[in-house]
């Protein structure tokens, strides 16, 4: 398999249900369930192909019933509302694991993905 030519530099933040440190990301199970809260990602630099990506923002809503590695999980993403077309088509491409190997960071949470609600376009504030 072939990919394209990607990169992000990012700022983020992000907030869970869970204890600090999100123990689904250190293979323990969730200290409450349902597993839920939300993320929001500033590009600082990036590229898909010859496509910019700089200074773009994309924020998501999470929920899944147990431990992550488990699946059944909702992933409803915000997209900042400049973004062209193909922007947001590279963007969904990169964070959903579609431009990775499967054993990658955002391969492997999409793996987890059952449930994704038509993006909401936005203006994302981001400090």
């Amino acid at each position: 398999m072939s990919y394209v030519d990607w990169m992000i530099r990012t700022k983020q933040i992000g907030t869970c249900s869970c204890d600090y440190g999100c123990p689904c990301e250190f293979n323990a199970p969730p200290t409450r369930l349902p597993c839920e809260g939300v993320m929001a990602t500033e590009i600082t630099e990036g590229h898909f192909g010859k496509i910019r990506l700089d200074g773009l923002r994309v924020a998501g809503v999470y929920r899944w019933p147990g431990p992550v590695h488990e699946g059944h999980g909702t992933w409803w993403s915000i997209v900042d509302k400049k973004a062209t077309p193909d922007q947001v088509d590279a963007l969904f491409k990169i964070l959903g694991g579609k431009e990775q190997e499967p054993t990658t960071g955002f391969a492997i949470y999409a793996s987890t993905i059952e449930h994704e609600p038509d993006p909401l376009f936005a203006d994302i504030e981001f400090e």
